[in-house]
């Protein structure tokens, strides 16, 4: 089926598709992973996603669609229709840079970053001004300026260091002091500082996603055994309701951002009553002081 000049669909095997290596976002959104599921659930069509064919060495690179892919393996499906171009791992990731700006989840600080440093590592991103690179990616000037800038300093500081030693005192710049001087600050996803007294939680963050990938699995070992014959007589439908509320609750409850009306700094908050987080839920709805 035609989509476009030198672009078709047609289904394609999850497992040959290089999720990875295009990728803008720092991760993949469970929350919005869910969305398309139960969107699936309810027999709504979703979006074709896109991916590059190199036709030379036949890999196959996501461009953009993750989300929609995840949530189809989630639905026990091992075949995804794709708008599929022919183009190299590098016409992928310009594509994707582009991408994000148009659908999906809002990006966030990070995800513009990374989209903003990728697109001009691009072939054709290579010499494009701070104006073209923003317009691209679909952020402000100020920000893709900010990053050029940074680029530059990184470029030129490489170039002022012996390559074959460590920097004397009198080649060490003020920034390469103001670097290793300065602590290593940690936030959260929406890049606001984590409360000093919350770094624990945060870091139990990756657990507790761990958890939620591993109900998925048993929910997908659970649905291919019961589908056999050793499965005749049971129930998988309450089963399988049973482990997806708890994914579902896990998702929304597992500490999800730092809290945003009082930054972790006080103890009488509404939101997160001194606990310095949110869950998805609170940080969405939270009342106001």
């Amino acid at each position: 089926m035609s989509a476009g000049e030198g672009v078709s669909i047609y289904k394609l095997s999850i497992a040959d598709i290089d999720l990875d290596s295009a990728m803008v976002r720092h991760k993949v959104d469970n929350g919005t992973v869910d969305d398309y599921f139960r969107a699936l659930k309810a027999g709504e069509e979703l979006p074709e996603g896109h991916v590059f064919e190199d036709p030379e060495t036949n890999e196959v690179f996501l461009a953009d669609g993750r989300h929609r892919i995840e949530a189809r393996i989630n639905f026990n499906e091992t075949e995804i229709a794709m708008h599929v171009h022919k183009g190299t791992l590098d016409d992928a990731i310009w594509f994707a840079t582009q991408a994000a700006k148009r659908h999906g989840l809002r990006m966030t600080k990070s995800d513009k970053r990374k989209a903003v440093n990728r697109a001009w590592d691009c072939s054709r991103g290579k010499g494009l001004s701070a104006r073209k690179i923003a317009e691209h990616c679909g952020v402000s000037h100020t920000f893709a300026r900010a990053i050029q800038k940074e680029r530059q300093e990184k470029e030129e500081r490489a170039k002022r260091k012996p390559s074959d030693s460590e920097p004397s005192a009198e080649n060490v710049t003020a920034d390469d002091v103001e670097q290793e001087e300065e602590p290593e600050v940690l936030v959260d996803k929406y890049d606001v500082e984590i409360p000093e007294h919350a770094l624990g939680v945060f870091a139990l963050i990756p657990e507790w996603e761990a958890v939620y990938k591993e109900i998925g699995a048993c929910i997908s070992k659970i649905n291919a055994l019961a589908s056999g014959e050793s499965g005749q007589h049971f129930d998988k439908t309450s089963c399988i309701a049973s482990l997806r509320n708890a994914r579902n609750s896990i998702n929304q409850r597992m500490p999800h951002a730092v809290c945003p009306y009082c930054l972790g700094r006080r103890s009488n908050c509404k939101a997160c009553h001194g606990l310095g987080y949110v869950d998805k839920l609170v940080y969405k709805q939270a009342p106001k002081d």
